[in-house]
């Protein structure tokens, strides 16, 4: 209330409005009313205390920092909730009222850093659908991906656990291949004995970012072979659609045959891929089959007679040498030509509804500031559905294509492939504002900080590792939470007991709060204190001053405190030194 009465010293506004009151005006004072574009009648206010009260409500002054910091005080706070722009003007308009106070609110719950974090989108995927391009030929343009993982099946002394699908971008033939590695050179040698050797090299290879893919061997095969390879963005599965769809199909088919225990799986590749070729496209209108023989391959169970059309392929095959070959070509020119016409025309009805149900993407730019949807990014928090449902905000570092938004992720994402598609992002409010309104969202400034431990959140024992100190199996870990460091703390990765020296009353309080989880370390105290020292000497401090001696003969630094922990989070701080223990008196 102070900060109000102090606010209406100062504002010319509301002191007409008390004069007018005062001397019994009938009307507001018609420069107030131009000049703050006011519409309000005197009889609805009230004078309390030199306070104007609007229909019950007290007037708050032309004051943003005061309009804003009770705005903060209906939506930070935990009876509050966070609430919507909705709620946090209904808590809000019971007892205070300014003009705009609905954009106040909408703008500072839009620009809220823990509501934005915490919670979903409800809004259209971001994006328009962007179908790739029809390809010119056969076997030019493939797509890859891999079915993982599945049943050992050993067979001729192999055992298989994966399925490799290729699948050619034009006809949509499909080829299934075993697998008993997922390692680059398996991949490799696959490629070469089942697709290249009989198709030839392609020109674009459609994947995701398996690690295969990814690796300086294969970049470096493709390259010399003249192949690009087209990678999909992280976590954006749509960019190879139809090899997913295939995927799905492959699996039903081997649902439908497989045995009880599924070990027999690699035995109906062959067939599968037979059976699925023979069909007819939805999307081509031929059979993949059709398309790149000529003819459809028997499966075993046509009726055949003497007087039936010619089925079986060495038939169809001396019936095509004795047709003219202008002829024979124009007839496979127009089945391509057939073909990519019927693919546009799905592209384009897909395309169609797909955007029905999507918005376009904001343009972006270099500098910008976005939250990423975090459904797909790891997280150590013990459950997903209380961890944050978006990351950030973080900027915009680059723009490889108009489809694809490459971020400055912090190191503790260093495993995240950075290049997004747009329908997993979300832009900041910054970017959305109008200029002259301020924005709520946390700030910090640019350059380095220093990172202080704000507090323990967990603690276990590592039973893989051995104490580094002690060399006893078991180490212990915590997860700590930094001050200036709001990406690592969205979630906190595991840092061994000795990152902590000099953050000792953080441990303390964590093993007070949860007395269940593993208890401190039985040397902690003593060689925190004792490191502590030795820091002090290695960086050259002269202002260290002995305040207590234990029993152990460490010494107390002053000022000790997170002498450590400056070093920022996820820095390991471990120091070796020969300096030996050695008893000493009171003085040290």
């Amino acid at each position: 209330m102070t900060a109000i009465v102090n606010a209406y010293r100062v504002d010319p506004t509301l002191q007409e409005i008390i004069r007018a009151k005062a001397d019994g005006a009938r009307h507001l004072p018609h420069t107030v009313a131009i000049q703050m574009k006011l519409k309000l009648e005197l009889q609805d206010c009230e004078i309390r205390n030199s306070l104007v009260y609007f229909r019950g409500r007290l007037f708050i002054p032309y004051d943003d920092d005061l309009r804003k910091d009770i705005v903060r005080r209906f939506h930070d706070t935990a009876t509050a909730g966070h609430g919507g722009k909705r709620s946090t003007y209904y808590l809000v308009s019971q007892q205070y009222y300014w003009p705009l106070m609905t954009d106040t609110v909408a703008q500072y719950t839009r620009s809220c850093v823990v509501c934005r974090r915490a919670k979903p989108y409800r809004d259209r995927k971001q994006g328009l659908l962007h179908p790739l391009p029809v390809p010119k030929r056969f076997w030019t343009d493939i797509s890859v991906d891999f079915i993982t993982p599945l049943p050992d099946c050993t067979r001729f002394g192999r055992t298989y656990s994966y399925v490799m699908v290729v699948i050619d971008r034009l006809s949509k033939s499909q080829r299934f291949i075993a697998l008993d590695s997922l390692e680059v050179d398996a991949v490799v040698r696959a490629f070469v004995d089942y697709v290249w050797r009989e198709e030839g090299f392609p020109t674009t290879i459609v994947s995701d970012r398996g690690s295969q893919f990814v690796s300086h061997f294969w970049k470096e095969l493709c390259h010399r072979l003249g192949v690009t390879p087209k990678l999909s963005t992280a976590y954006h599965p749509e960019t190879d659609g139809q090899t997913e769809v295939a995927n799905a199909g492959l699996k039903c088919y081997l649902r439908a045959y497989t045995n009880y225990m599924q070990n027999d799986w690699v035995d109906w590749l062959p067939l599968a891929q037979l059976a699925i070729n023979n069909r007819e496209n939805v999307s081509s209108g031929v059979a993949p089959a059709l398309a790149t023989k000529g003819y459809l391959p028997r499966m075993g169970s046509e009726l055949v007679t003497e007087d039936s059309p010619i089925t079986d392929a060495r038939s169809r095959a001396k019936q095509l040498l004795r047709e003219d070959a202008r002829g024979t070509v124009k007839r496979m020119t127009d089945v391509i030509r057939f073909m990519q016409e019927n693919l546009r025309w799905s592209q384009n009805k897909m395309e169609h509804y797909a955007n029905q149900h999507r918005q376009p993407a904001p343009d972006y730019r270099v500098g910008d500031k976005v939250y990423i949807d975090a459904r797909n990014i790891p997280t150590m928090r013990p459950s997903r559905g209380l961890s944050a449902k978006n990351l950030g905000p973080y900027k915009v570092r680059a723009l490889p294509n108009r489809y694809a938004v490459e971020l400055a992720l912090p190191d503790c994402y260093k495993q995240v492939h950075p290049v997004f598609h747009p329908w997993l992002l979300h832009l900041d409010a910054d970017q959305t504002a109008r200029p002259n309104e301020g924005v709520i969202a946390e700030k910090h400034p640019d350059g380095e900080h220093d990172y202080y431990v704000d507090m323990v959140v967990d603690c276990r024992i590592d039973k893989r590792r051995k104490d580094t100190l002690t060399n006893k199996k078991g180490m212990l870990q915590y997860k700590v939470k930094y001050t200036n460091s709001p990406d690592w703390n969205a979630s906190p990765a595991w840092q061994d007991y000795t990152d902590l020296w000099g953050a000792e009353e953080a441990v303390e309080d964590f093993h007070r709060l949860y007395p269940d989880k593993p208890p401190p370390h039985e040397l902690y105290r003593d060689l925190a204190l004792y490191l502590n020292l030795v820091a002090a000497y290695s960086l050259g401090r002269d202002d260290v001053e002995v305040v207590s001696v234990l029993d152990s003969c460490e010494l107390a630094l002053s000022p000790s405190h997170s002498l450590m922990a400056q070093l920022g989070p996820g820095k390991v701080a471990q120091l070796r030194t020969s300096v030996s223990k050695q008893k000493q008196g009171p003085e040290g």
